[in-house]
């Protein structure tokens, strides 16, 4: 079952991590790795539709106003993030991210 929502916090130690899960005790890992996949995607029928509503509501300007709102690309960006247990065992975590997440998360590796 997908977690939808969870905090990932900086530790005491260089490269630790503590997970925040909902129900659940908090953890601590070791941040070995991440690895981001920048994508997106526009919606051709809402910038269609900002069209025909921006063109009815303002004329022609109105219409090209109106794709622009609404044909915005939406992130869909992922990052695959690689942590380590106390046990040993490596973990990763598949999260969705924009890039100032992503920059923001990288900044907890231990390097």
């Amino acid at each position: 079952m997908p977690i939808r929502t969870a905090n990932l916090v900086k530790g005491d130690k260089p490269g630790e991590v503590i997970t925040e899960l909902p129900f659940a005790d908090k953890k601590r890992w070791h941040l070995v790795n991440i690895e981001w996949a920048q994508s997106g995607k526009r919606s051709a029928g809402k910038a269609a539709g900002g069209a025909i509503a921006g063109t009815i509501v303002a004329g022609p300007l109105g219409g090209i106003a109106g794709a622009a709102v609404g044909g915005r690309r939406k992130d869909t960006s992922k990052a695959y993030v690689y942590l380590v247990g106390e046990d040993g065992v490596e973990h990763k975590l598949h999260i969705h991210c924009d890039q100032r997440q992503y920059v923001m998360i990288s900044a907890m590796l231990g390097n």
